[in-house]
């Protein structure tokens, strides 16, 4: 992971009690501080997907190569984590078994601030898997086959982030619903090819 030589002060660190490695705590804070340096200021963290390029263009610009992956990485992890986080407990509309707790979801999104991401034109959630594959740019970026960069932000943002954060709550029940969203997402939700679901369903094997 990158190394930025950034100091967080004592509220920063106090953000994520339930996380007492001060160096997990500075790698969400500052990746997450990137993301955003990158796809510019927005208030409510909405995005289109038609920025995408665009972003890679940013990141380019401003970090090396290896970095830019990394932050890709990252995306496609805070994309996953968000959007199931969101069927389980406010998208009633969709999910018949949704927990309907709306302050729960937005208490979660209050501390890590994870982006979300739509279709052009339309209130559908980006597929996350996007932020993946860049073979058709200048970049050239594929990360569907870096095990160990995607296994790396799942560990960063989802073990010792969000799941860390539900289990200090006693929410144990959000967990378990996310690990088998993350699994039933990935193979009926028709989101992802059949490529990229054995690309990728090691990722959530473990859980």
């Amino acid at each position: 992971m990158k190394s930025f030589n950034i100091k967080l002060n004592h509220e920063q660190y106090r953000l994520f009690p339930m996380q007492t490695n001060k160096n997990i705590v500075k790698r969400i804070v500052i990746n997450r501080m990137m993301i955003q340096m990158i796809l510019g200021s927005n208030t409510d963290k909405h995005y289109c997907d038609c920025c995408r390029m665009e972003l890679i263009k940013n990141a380019k610009t401003l970090f090396e190569a290896e970095y830019v992956e990394e932050l890709m990485a990252l995306i496609y992890f805070q994309l996953v984590i968000d959007q199931t986080l969101y069927f389980i407990l406010v998208d009633n509309r969709l999910n018949a078994e949704c927990l309907n707790e709306v302050e729960t979801y937005l208490n979660y999104d209050k501390l890590f601030n994870f982006i979300k991401m739509q279709s052009h034109c339309s209130p559908e959630q980006t597929s996350p898997v996007s932020f993946l594959d860049f073979r058709n740019s200048d970049t050239e970026i594929y990360l569907l086959d870096k095990k160990e960069l995607l296994m790396d932000a799942k560990l960063l943002l989802w073990d010792k982030g969000v799941k860390q954060y539900f289990l200090s709550l006693g929410r144990n029940d959000i967990v378990s619903l996310s690990e088998m969203e993350f699994r039933r997402d990935l193979t009926l939700r028709q989101r992802f090819s059949e490529d990229e679901e054995t690309k990728l369903k090691y990722l959530f094997e473990s859980n």
